[in-house]
């Protein structure tokens, strides 16, 4: 088996047979307990080989901390045949991109002296990978109603002299409902719920969209508020009301 590390600058070819790799995944969750993306590690542990002495085996050790200090490659396996194996992972395959997340030279190990014949080195490169209908995935959401109104108006008027008069101003008042919530898709802005009740819409609807948060090469979690505020003179005219449920289909 041979590892490479393929991006913009170029292509490090480690020696055929080098390296063992070790490769897990974890399935990141939306609130509702969905997947909706793998991150993927691969923790890559080998030996360089030069018996050219210390200067030959520092200079190989530089040579691999350049390559790696390049971000959002390709970790391609081949097989002796020169196929890629299952545990290659490229870039494009993520949202956020192949990271490097460390590179170490640990202390020398075995019979052979760092420095001498070898130079030890263990690293890691992670990236997060969508399910295939991430596109449309919601990771959160969340509606509230809030009901008010209908008892009699009071307001406390102050005295000249003596302690202030609580005074009724309007014996009744309307019936106020406010819908209000805020969901965040995954890939792209999701679609608020409709009004629940468009015909004791008191003004036109109030929809708000956050900036989604970056990740490496693309952008994560986007979110829209919104939030309905409906009246009304009798109080059968939301009796029915209950908060829009998370679809099934997310």
């Amino acid at each position: 088996m041979q590892l490479s590390w393929r991006t913009t600058s170029g292509t490090y070819v480690f020696a055929a047979n080098s390296v063992s790799v070790a490769y897990s995944t974890v399935n990141m969750m939306t609130r509702a307990g969905i997947p909706y993306c793998a991150r993927v590690v691969v923790k890559v542990s080998g030996d360089l080989l030069d018996n050219a002495g210390t200067a030959a085996l520092s200079a190989d050790e530089q040579a691999l901390r350049n390559a790696l200090s390049v971000q959002f490659g390709d970790l391609i396996f081949n097989d002796n045949s020169g196929n890629p194996v299952s545990s290659s992972i490229a870039t494009s395959q993520t949202i956020s991109g192949l990271i490097v997340q460390d590179l170490a030279f640990p202390l020398a190990h075995g019979p052979a002296p760092e420095y001498v014949v070898i130079r030890s080195f263990n690293f890691t490169v992670a990236g997060d990978v969508p399910v295939s209908n991430a596109g449309a995935l919601m990771i959160d959401f969340r509606e509230t109603l809030t009901i008010s109104g209908g008892m009699p108006y009071f307001v406390m008027k102050r005295a000249v002299n003596g302690a202030p008069q609580r005074q009724m101003i309007w014996p009744m008042t309307e019936y106020v409902l406010i819908q209000s919530g805020s969901a965040t898709g995954y890939l792209s802005y999701p679609t608020p719920p409709p009004p629940k009740f468009p015909q004791w819409l008191k003004e036109a609807p109030r929809f708000s969209a956050a900036s989604p948060d970056r990740t490496g090469l693309n952008y994560k979690d986007f979110t829209v508020h919104w939030e309905y505020h409906f009246e009304s003179n009798t109080p059968a005219a939301f009796s029915s009301a209950s908060p829009s449920l998370w679809p099934l289909s997310q």
